[in-house]
Formats: C-alpha cells, sequence, structure tokens
C-alpha cells in the first residue's frame, strides 16, 4: 500500500517555491518513464531528477518541482501508480539535488561517475 509523508504548500513551514518530491519506487524497467510520463501527460514542468537505486528491490526518485502548481493533485495520481511505494514531500531548492548528484559522483561511496 503506498504512503505518504505530504508537507502541504499551503502550511506555514512551506517558504520554497520549489518542492523535492521524494518517490521510492519498485526497481523495474520502465518505472522511471511511468513516473515522468505523468508529468509529461499534466504539463507539470519537473526542474530535476536524480535516481538513486536502492538495496531490497528499491529505487528512490528525487524530484524538483514548482510547488506552487497542482502539487496535491500530482501527488495523488503518483500514488496511482502501480510501481509506487511511497511519496514524500520536502519543501527544499534547487540546491538539494546538486548536493545529492556531488555526493552520488564521488568516489568515496563507490559510485563511478559516467565518462
Amino acid at each position: 500500500m503506498p504512503t505518504l509523508a505530504y508537507e502541504s504548500p499551503s502550511s506555514p513551514q512551506f517558504d520554497s517555491r520549489h518542492a523535492v518530491l521524494v518517490v521510492t519506487v519498485n526497481d523495474q524497467p520502465g518505472v522511471l518513464l511511468h513516473v515522468c510520463g505523468l508529468f509529461s501527460r499534466r504539463a507539470f514542468r519537473v526542474e530535476g531528477i536524480v535516481r538513486v537505486p536502492g538495496g531490497d528491490g528499491q529505487t528512490r526518485i528525487w524530484l524538483l518541482v514548482n510547488a506552487e502548481q497542482r502539487l496535491d493533485q500530482l501527488v495523488k495520481q503518483l500514488l496511482k501508480l502501480e510501481d509506487v511505494q511511497n511519496v514524500e514531500c520536502r519543501s527544499a531548492g534547487p540546491q538539494v539535488l546538486a548536493r545529492l548528484e556531488r555526493y552520488l559522483q564521488s568516489s568515496d561511496n563507490g559510485v563511478v561517475s559516467p565518462p
């Protein structure tokens, strides 16, 4: 059963124009395509995306989106996708994905950077 950890953009703690959606999905071929297709069909702009492979057959997809667009509805639609296990919404700016990308590309954690 999909779960949701969500902070509504209308709440007082949510002061950023951007949000990071952390989507935990089953690690299956085509899941990233399904998630991105959902955004595309609804004309919702994704400003950044990072896929973080995990263990135990799951993957996390970090999406930087505009928090002022129909975010509530989009999260509900994400939870309807078959392979989506969990959605977390965090207020944050573009620097979050940049830091995550630098971490993933560092040699300390064993991730090999593309040539």
